[in-house]
């Protein structure tokens, strides 16, 4: 060992032992440790003004005026005690951040409270509050707001001044009406209002997330008033007693053996989600256009055969499933749920879509695979929010130019249907990133595919494909594409240009000739093409060229 290293060793180890063995003033006391320490007792906080940062107290009768001294409190925990009051001088604690006051006996909040500008969490559930102070809209920085459980009936119109406010629980209070005030709270995420007495009520998703499943029609029936969700199984038939489930907002009886509804079911006024997959339904009761709240309707894998026309009128449907029916024909009533925004008509017999299709405006996803369509109304070029289209599996032989209007189009699904040429106008879909052409009749590919810049996958296995478009090299994005089954003869330099390309099938075809440098496609993770007509000196080049990727030569 050199000389010098182990001189500059010792020193080191000399002057970390002498700083070792000096105690550290206490005046050095950092704040993070005060900051994770919780003081539990008043008394001992008071002491040390300063360090106190939390501070949980439990059984409190009163809470004294000397809580003001905690200048630095962020964090104030009083659950469980016998509060009546909170003493306006906890306005004075201008650093707190969370005030946590539930399962008290409050009748009301000091008018003050509103000075605390950084409080963020206010939890007053559980309490006997009837109104609440004017004060409390000027908390700018809140953005939880417990409320439950108390007995507050009328809300300040100010709320919407919480701008920052997202989530406000009002569970079990005496509201008796939904207010626009919560609606215009800008940044309101989380609202919860279950347990008021507001007629047809409907809950929002994240509330009925937490709301129990009822799975017992008997215990679901002697206490209506909690039941917002309900799962049966093992029916035969669906009781005519559910109509006594008023708040019922969610029903799945998804894999049973129902074959009818019940007229009753009409009777369910604020349904929002009804599940009947897996049954052996034939029709459904004129009364279920009365589910006027209706949001999601779930009728795959029945036996329908049509649909009734009212279907119309229930105007807040935006997912509607069909699919494994009978249908042949879809009602033009259906047209005029303008809310709607996805269908899935999927393996049924289905030979066109109905008139004025286009009404449908706010449809994001149309599924409609499996059927028995020969054409594409030239209409649907109108449906401009659509952004995933699949019609795999009908009888399709060619496509309306008016396709080019899906300018949100993100995934097209046309497989195994009777194409023989592509429009145009396809190139024109600027968003679309996976494009399923396999299993068509296609001959050739249009040089407007080059311009589908952001596609990241291109199946066009199990066509008739003699040549790649010299555009191809075009859609740099594009990380698969499926060339199998067809009758290429060789795989064109332009491939090369695709430097995100990590799969690349081209198996099935009587290749010639690469072209293509495929060391340059340095993400290509699986490549296969059947190599017995390329002759040798193409293997060599082939198999050294994929040395340089991830891909294992089988040539």
């Amino acid at each position: 060992m050199p000389r010098n290293f182990l001189v500059l060793a010792l020193l080191c180890l000399s002057h970390t032992l002498t700083h070792a063995q000096t105690p550290l003033p206490e005046a050095s006391t950092s704040r993070k440790e005060p900051e994770t320490a919780v003081f539990t007792s008043l008394e001992e906080a008071l002491k040390h003004p300063k360090l106190v940062y939390k501070l949980t107290l439990q059984n409190q009768d009163s809470l004294p005026t000397s809580i003001a001294k905690l200048k630095n409190l962020e964090e104030l925990d009083l659950s469980g005690g016998r509060l009546k009051t909170l003493p306006k001088e906890i306005a004075e604690l201008s650093n707190l951040v969370s005030l946590k006051v539930p399962r008290n006996a409050l009748t009301q909040l000091p008018e003050d409270i509103g000075k605390l500008s950084k409080l963020q969490v206010l939890d007053v559930s559980s309490n006997h509050l009837a109104a609440l102070p004017l004060s409390i809209c000027r908390l700018i920085s809140l953005k939880s707001l417990r409320l439950d459980s108390n007995q507050i009936h009328e809300l300040p119109v100010q709320l919407p001044e919480l701008i920052n406010l997202e989530q406000l629980t009002l569970v079990a209070n005496q509201l008796r009406k939904y207010t626009q005030v919560l609606s215009a709270i800008p940044s309101l995420k989380d609202l919860q209002l279950r347990g008021n007495p507001i007629p047809r009520l409907l809950l929002s998703a994240q509330e009925l997330a937490v709301t129990p499943v009822f799975e017992d029609l008997n215990m679901a029936l002697a206490m209506p008033e909690k039941v917002y969700r309900l799962q049966l199984n093992g029916l035969l038939e669906l009781p005519k007693e559910i109509n006594q489930l008023q708040h019922l907002q969610v029903l799945n009886v998804n894999n049973n053996l129902l074959q009818t509804l019940p007229e009753e079911i009409g009777q369910l006024s604020n349904l929002q989600h009804l599940h009947l997959v897996n049954n052996r339904i034939s029709s459904l009761p004129a009364q279920i256009d009365q589910l006027t709240a209706l949001k999601e309707l779930n009728l795959g894998m029945n036996q329908l055969q049509e649909l009734p026309e009212g279907m119309d009128k229930l105007i807040n449907l935006q997912r509607l499933n069909l699919n494994g029916n009978r249908l042949k024909a879809l009602p033009a009533s259906l047209t005029k749920l303008e809310n709607l925004r996805a269908l899935n008509v999927m393996e049924n017999q289905l030979t066109q879509l109905p008139e004025q299709f286009s009404r449908l405006k706010n449809l994001q996803s149309l599924l409609a695979g499996q059927n028995a369509l020969t054409q594409l109304p030239e209409e649907l070029g109108q449906l401009t929010q659509l952004h995933k289209v699949s019609f795999f599996g009908n009888q399709l032989t060619s496509l309306p130019a008016s396709i080019k209007g899906l300018v949100h189009l993100e995934e097209l699904d046309l497989e195994g249907n009777r194409l023989l040429d592509l429009p145009e106008e396809l190139g024109e879909l600027a968003n679309l990133k996976k494009l399923n052409l396999g299993g068509n009749q296609l001959t050739r590919i249009s040089d407007a595919l080059g311009k589908l810049s952001q596609l990241e996958k291109l199946n066009l296995d199990g066509n008739q494909l003699t040549q790649l478009t010299g555009k191809i090299g075009q859609l740099k994005n594009l990380q698969s594409l499926g060339l199998f089954g067809n009758k290429l003869t060789e795989l064109p330099a332009e491939l090369t240009l695709l430097e995100n390309l990590q799969q690349l099938e081209a198996w099935g075809n009587p290749i010639e000739s690469v072209e293509a440098d495929m060391s340059k496609l340095k993400k290509l993770e699986r490549f296969s093409v059947q190599s017995d007509k390329l002759p040798t000196w193409n293997k060599q080049i082939l198999q050294n060229q994929l040395k340089g990727t991830l891909v294992k030569p089988r040539l």
